[in-house]
């Protein structure tokens, strides 16, 4: 058989053998046999375990050892698979070694498109390590239908804006509403006559600026049931005015607190 030579682009390895048939990078004896370009049997495989081990003398990369040894592994059970007989075999433990061999060869397929795309990476980093994206418009056929952005605002107001936001104290916010004690209607009943008697007042003095709103709510209820026993006056001038509450001098009813609580 006629010696191969290195004729077209390989990985650059470092690494070449030098057979009778072949000389030339070990990545492109690989890919041949790949191709089934080069016959394994026809290789003198114990030459290249020898001309690895002194080349991996000079470099001391042990990662690139183990690699070597699971490939020539796989080469070598492919080899020893390609020199069995080609008639019809029955044996279980040849077909298991045939098996193995088909197992062993897309093996070493995919050692070579793992090296072809690692080699792809390495290109692409060196390529594009110093290059920096910049960033572009929208294309034109996006930004046609947007209507254009005016700012009416002066720069002025808007750092006033960002100081106020920037400056500004986070709001607490407050549990106690979770367990507000309940307020009962006939509770604010006798409140609201006890203010009163005292004089007129409006709604808002009754409940104070503090009041929660089960309380608000309790004392307006308060002041219906009172205006419907007669008990009390309501004036109110307008919407969103105040509400201005006065004794009648009707004497209070008997008040039933379960049939006024407010749950």
């Amino acid at each position: 058989m006629s010696a191969v030579k290195a004729s077209e682009p390989a990985e650059e390895t470092g690494f070449e053998v030098h057979l009778e048939n072949f000389t030339g990078p070990f990545d492109l004896l690989l890919s041949l046999i790949a191709r089934r370009q080069l016959d394994v049997t026809q290789l003198a495989l114990s030459q290249v375990t020898d001309e690895f081990l002194t080349y991996l003398k000079k470099i001391s990369d042990y990662n690139l050892a183990s690699e070597f040894l699971v490939v020539a592994a796989s080469l070598l059970d492919l080899k020893a698979a390609r020199l069995l007989p080609n008639e019809v075999v029955e044996d279980p433990e040849t077909l298991a070694s045939l098996e193995a061999a088909d197992l062993l060869f897309a093996r070493l397929l995919r050692y070579r498109a793992y090296k072809q795309l690692s080699q792809y990476l390495a290109e692409r980093y060196e390529e594009y390590r110093t290059v920096l994206p910049r960033e572009v418009m929208p294309p034109e056929e996006l930004t046609r239908g947007l209507a254009p952005l005016r700012l009416r605002l002066p720069k002025e107001r808007l750092l006033e804006a960002y100081l106020d936001l920037r400056d500004r104290e986070p709001e607490t916010v407050s549990i106690d509403h979770v367990h507000q004690p309940l307020v009962a209607v006939a509770t604010q009943v006798r409140q609201l006559h006890r203010r009163l008697l005292a004089g007129p007042c409006t709604f808002e003095d009754f409940i104070g600026k503090d009041s929660n709103v089960q309380t608000v709510i309790a004392s307006f209820l308060a002041v219906l049931t009172m205006y419907r026993d007669g008990v009390l006056d309501v004036q109110q001038a307008g919407a969103g005015e105040s509400i201005y509450l006065e004794l009648t001098g009707k004497p209070m009813p008997i008040i039933d607190d379960q049939e006024m609580e407010l749950n």
